[in-house]
C-alpha cells in the first residue's frame, strides 16, 4: 500500500506543480494562452486563464490531496486517524466524481473544444477515475 500512496502522491504533486506554473503565467503545453485554454480547460468562451489566486487555490487543494495519500499509508503521520480517513474518502469522491462527469456532463451541458475534448476522454477523466479508485483503495486497505 505504501507504493500506491507514493504513486498517488507523485501524480498529484506533478499536477499541483503544473497549476503553480500556470498561475505564474506558464503556457506549456500550449504556446499561447488560447492554446493552453483549449488544451486544459476546453471552454471556447474563455479568453483568459483563471486568476492567479484561483489557480493557486486549485494547486493547494491538489497538494493537500497528495499529502493525504501519504498520510493514508503513514508516511506522513496525521492524528487522529478519522481525519485521515475522512480526507481520503473526500478526495476519493471528488476525483471519482470528476472522472465520471468528464464523460457525462460534457455531453449534456457543453461541448468542449479540441484538444481538450479528446484529452478529457482519453487522459483527464480516466486519470481522475484511477485517482479516485486509488483513494478508495487506500481508505479500505491503508495502514490507518
Amino acid at each position: 500500500m505504501k507504493l500506491l500512496g507514493l504513486a498517488v502522491f507523485a501524480a498529484l504533486m506533478s499536477i499541483s506543480i503544473m497549476h503553480v506554473y500556470w498561475a505564474f503565467g506558464g503556457l506549456w503545453p500550449g504556446r499561447t494562452e488560447r492554446d493552453l485554454i483549449d488544451t486544459v480547460i476546453g471552454a471556447q468562451h474563455m479568453t483568459a486563464m483563471p486568476p492567479m489566486m484561483t489557480t493557486l487555490a486549485v494547486a493547494a487543494f491538489i497538494a493537500l490531496a497528495a499529502l493525504s495519500a501519504l498520510a493514508a499509508v503513514d508516511i506522513v503521520p496525521v492524528r487522529p486517524d478519522f481525519v485521515v480517513k475522512l480526507a481520503v474518502a473526500g478526495f476519493g469522491f471528488v476525483f471519482f466524481a470528476r472522472g465520471v462527469t468528464g464523460y457525462v456532463f460534457e455531453r449534456v451541458a457543453w461541448t468542449p473544444v479540441e484538444p481538450f475534448a479528446s484529452l478529457n476522454l482519453w487522459v483527464y477523466s480516466p486519470l481522475c477515475l484511477l485517482l479516485g479508485g486509488s483513494f478508495f483503495l487506500l481508505l479500505l486497505m491503508g495502514d490507518n
